[in-house]
């Protein structure tokens, strides 16, 4: 069977990391196409040699609101996006069905954010529909759907694109329950298929590692939080610094890292007010994420929105890592508090600190919960078990 995904990105983070995991089994019986517009920016580590990528550059608003952050600017965009919807919309199935229709594939399923996502993720049903009018492709998406657009003229649009994608598509997939129940919120798509498929890792022996105590030149004793996300205010970053505020004053000697791709500076600035500025370190997003995960004591999730799954928690499973996040989204899945990890109340800094201490302070908990995170993963969420139900599923 011949299977292509198709994607639509722009940021470094869940979706390529998803078809990173997806891709991972070096032999397989179907042939992979992956087409994938040419800036997304995370190939590098999508590239395998059992996955033949198709490029495709084809004008997004999607990839303006993701390159500028003045916010006037994006203002004036939007305010044309929304008024020329259906040219730029007309335009890109044109394209794509130009691109799509040299390539012959026996199934296709496209891999979005959130939803409705893309403007070509949705394209691309319609294309898909002329090209293969009996057979339907999937919709895969990795985030929350939106209820609603501000505008009303977008979600006029997207709701008439929602009822004629009803009846062309198989249907819904998404990487947790609390993710595949959002698409309810779309007016026109409370009756669709839904599915729920856990997202799958595997693991990656990386050969060059990063000393941070060395690097950072911390104290032997030492212990590193580490925190894995893109610099997004959503992610819990004005949370972690109230929760390092609190760790500090009990002990001097832990450090938080966080890695992730993305504009520092609303992050640098919450920083510079904070008294905890020496024992936090803001970097660039990192390849070498495992090595950073191995030398960690603790990996943290204090996401506040829109998080749909989490998969640095699954990461940090498989090596036997304690991880302590807020109880939001699809986090709540693949935690079980007290057993796996704990979760804590998003809007509770105090408690995060206090589960944070008592981990590093307690070392039969830490390797109990160490322990039982791994077994977890190793019985729900390895890319192995995530392959084949995608497999499955692509075959109905």
């Amino acid at each position: 069977m011949i299977i292509g995904y198709f994607v639509e990105n722009y940021r470094k983070g869940g979706v390529n990391t998803f078809l990173q995991n997806l891709f991972a089994k070096k032999k397989s019986a179907n042939q992979i196409y992956l087409i994938t517009n040419k800036n997304n920016p995370g190939l590098d580590i999508i590239k395998k040699k059992n996955v033949k990528i198709v490029y495709y550059s084809i004008f997004s608003w999607d990839s303006i609101f993701n390159k500028y952050e003045n916010i006037y600017l994006l203002f004036i965009f939007k305010l044309f996006y929304s008024l020329f919807f259906p040219v730029t919309f007309l335009y890109q199935s044109l394209k794509l069905y130009s691109a799509l229709k040299k390539i012959k594939l026996d199934k296709m399923m496209i891999v979005n954010g959130g939803y409705p996502g893309g403007d070509l993720c949705l394209a691309a049903v319609f294309v898909w529909s002329k090209i293969y009018p009996n057979n339907r492709v999937w919709m895969n998406f990795h985030n929350f759907a939106l209820s609603n657009y501000k505008s009303p003229l977008l979600n006029f649009y997207k709701n008439l694109i929602d009822k004629l994608i009803l009846n062309l598509i198989e249907g819904f997939i998404s990487v947790s329950k609390i993710s595949t129940a959002s698409i309810k919120k779309r007016k026109y798509l409370k009756k669709v298929n839904r599915f729920t498929i856990y997202n799958g890792h595997s693991f990656k022996k990386e050969n060059k590692k990063i000393n941070l105590k060395k690097k950072f030149n911390l104290p032997k004793k030492a212990k590193i939080l580490l925190m894995l996300a893109e610099y997004d205010l959503r992610k819990g970053h004005d949370y972690i610094i109230k929760v390092m505020e609190k760790i500090v004053k009990k002990d001097k000697n832990i450090f938080l890292f966080i890695f992730g791709d993305g504009n520092k500076k609303l992050v640098q600035q919450l920083l510079e007010n904070s008294s905890v500025s020496k024992n936090i370190f803001l970097k660039n997003f990192e390849k070498k994420k495992f090595s950073l995960i191995q030398q960690s004591d603790i990996i943290v999730i204090p996401s506040q929105k829109f998080e749909s799954f989490g998969y640095t928690a699954i990461e940090a499973m498989s090596l036997k890592k304690a991880v302590v996040a807020t109880d939001f989204g699809g986090v709540k899945e693949i935690i079980l508090n007290g057993k796996t990890g704990f979760l804590v109340n998003k809007n509770k800094p105090e408690f995060f600190a206090k589960r944070v201490l008592k981990l590093l302070n307690d070392k039969k908990l830490k390797k109990r919960i160490e322990n039982k995170s791994y077994l977890h993963y190793k019985n729900f969420f390895t890319s192995e078990r995530m392959i084949k139900n995608y497999n499955q599923i692509l075959k109905r």
